[in-house]
């Protein structure tokens, strides 16, 4: 398994052909089994959103998109005489978090995925 361009790819040999578990990867957008900025530091404490199955059958993976996000812009003092802006999604208290959904693929060549729903006690909470 990896991840390129902010979609999943698996792979079940070296020799073999990798297949594309996602397509909604967005560079800084939409984000397929690796954290935003707002989960990496806050959230996961980790740029990992993707977790094996115990018998390695199965992935599950966060989807975190970042679309209504809004964007603050860091200055980067490196590379260069003055510093460039790198653009960060990262809401402020009050603004609108990334929205998060969780999918379980099977990896058994049957790229069967589903997306699992929050119980009913936590969606409720935070409509």
């Amino acid at each position: 398994m990896y991840i390129f361009e902010n979609n999943i790819y698996y792979q079940t040999h070296t020799q073999s052909s990798s297949w594309r578990l996602t397509s909604s990867g967005q560079d800084g957008v939409v984000f397929n089994g690796i954290a935003d900025w707002l989960y990496e530091e806050e959230v996961l404490n980790s740029q990992v959103a993707h977790w094996w199955s115990p018998d390695g059958s199965r992935l599950a993976y966060l989807t975190i998109n970042d679309s209504l996000v809004p964007a603050m812009l860091l200055p980067r003092f490196t590379g260069s005489l003055y510093p460039r802006g790198t653009e960060y999604r990262y809401p402020k208290m009050g603004q609108i978090n990334p929205s998060v959904r969780l999918h379980v693929a099977s990896l058994d060549g049957s790229s069967f995925t589903t997306q699992l729903r929050p119980p009913d006690s936590l969606e409720t909470r935070f409509e």
